[in-house]
């Protein structure tokens, strides 16, 4: 005797759908962003400030404060973008498996 099991497919809401979806929208405008040739120009002055964050923070004549504050904050703008990218990488994976679950594969 044969017994089948049927596996319930997880219920996904249209609202996390939709999440997903402003994440990945999200992730494209800033990615198109990043392809303008004035992006080019500020990611290779971020680059150069990272490249050289040591010596900023520690030999500049600018007070301590200024200094913390400047390095964090190019740090954590390229630190943002990756998070994005990051996100929306597994927010478009996540909306990859869901389209393949609602074909049924």
């Amino acid at each position: 005797m044969h017994i089948k099991l049927w596996q319930k497919k997880p219920r996904i809401s249209q609202d996390y759908i939709e999440q997903l979806s402003r994440i990945v929208e999200r992730w494209q405008k800033v990615n198109a962003m990043m392809k303008t040739p004035g992006w080019r120009v500020v990611d290779e002055n971020i680059n150069i400030t990272l490249s050289h964050k040591s010596d900023i923070r520690n030999t500049s004549n600018q007070s301590e404060e200024y200094r913390k504050g400047y390095c964090d904050g190019i740090s954590h703008l390229s630190l943002l973008i990756n998070s994005y990218k990051r996100a929306a990488n597994r927010a478009g994976e996540k909306l990859e498996k869901i389209a393949q679950q609602m074909k049924g594969n």
